[in-house]
């Protein structure tokens, strides 16, 4: 919606998936673009789980973007993406370095749908 969240701190963890999350409030503290730029570019970050990259790992709501960082022996790769839905504004930022040159970036994309599908109480894969 064009706003920036401030970083918020997980007061507590969940051991597991029947444990509860602490109570985190989010607040809209900064406009930084336009509601209709953001709004497009959130309709690009929706399209990479149904359309591009990380098609087999698409989640109701899962917004994201995938990077490869290529050196000269190995890539790193990268997904990070969330969930928009009211409520479940999660996000998950997995990077995995010095990996094969032939390592795609949607297997840190398999990471972060396990972890997402995780806290919403899924079973992850």
């Amino acid at each position: 919606t064009g706003m920036i969240q401030e970083p918020q701190r997980v007061a507590a963890k969940r051991v597991t998936p029947e444990g509860e999350w602490s109570e985190i409030s989010f607040e809209k503290t900064h406009v930084f673009c336009e509601e209709s730029v953001a709004q497009e570019v959130q309709n690009y970050l929706l399209e990479v789980p149904k359309t591009g990259t990380l098609r087999k790992y698409a989640l109701e709501g899962f917004a994201a973007k995938t990077g490869t960082a290529q050196y000269e022996n190995y890539n790193a790769i990268w997904t990070t993406g969330g969930l928009i839905l009211e409520d479940t504004p999660y996000s998950v930022t997995v990077c995995i370095n010095q990996v094969k040159k032939n390592v795609s970036s949607s297997v840190a994309g398999s990471m972060v749908k396990e972890i997402l599908t995780y806290m919403i109480g899924g079973s992850g894969e």
